[in-house]
Formats: structure tokens, C-alpha cells, sequence
């Protein structure tokens, strides 16, 4: 799985995950919920980050933050 598809299956992931109205706008928005998803996997690679140390993985999970953060500015 590359970085950009890794990036999109954990936004999509906590996306799906979060409550929602089903409606475009307030706050279990689609919207809102997308952004909140975003957010979420951001944090998880964080975490993901800080747990490995240095070692060849680290790259990817560096190119999926980046590919989550080309997500958000959409």
C-alpha cells in the first residue's frame, strides 16, 4: 500500500468511525466529521512516529503524515 492510499484508509477509517447527522452542516456534520477524521489520523501517525524510533519505517509513515496533511488542505 503506498503512502497517499495508507493516508486516505485512515482518514476513511476514523471518518467512518465518528458519529454523524448525515447532514452538511453542524456539529456531527459530514464536514465537520471529515475534518475531525483528518485530525484523528494525524494523531495516530504521531503516535506511530514517536513509537518506532528510527528504523526504514519510519520514512512511509513520514510520506503518510504528509499525504494526510495534502488531505486536509482540500
Amino acid at each position: 500500500m503506498t503512502a497517499k492510499e495508507k493516508a486516505r484508509d485512515l482518514v476513511s477509517s476514523f471518518y467512518y468511525a465518528l458519529p454523524n447527522n448525515g447532514g452538511f452542516t453542524g456539529l456531527n456534520s459530514t464536514t465537520s466529521r471529515y475534518q475531525e477524521g483528518i485530525r484523528c489520523a494525524q494523531i495516530a501517525v504521531d503516535e506511530i512516529l514517536d513509537a518506532v524510533g528510527t528504523n526504514y519505517s519510519v520514512n512511509y509513515w513520514q510520506e503518510v503524515k504528509q499525504e494526510i496533511e495534502k488531505i486536509e488542505k482540500l
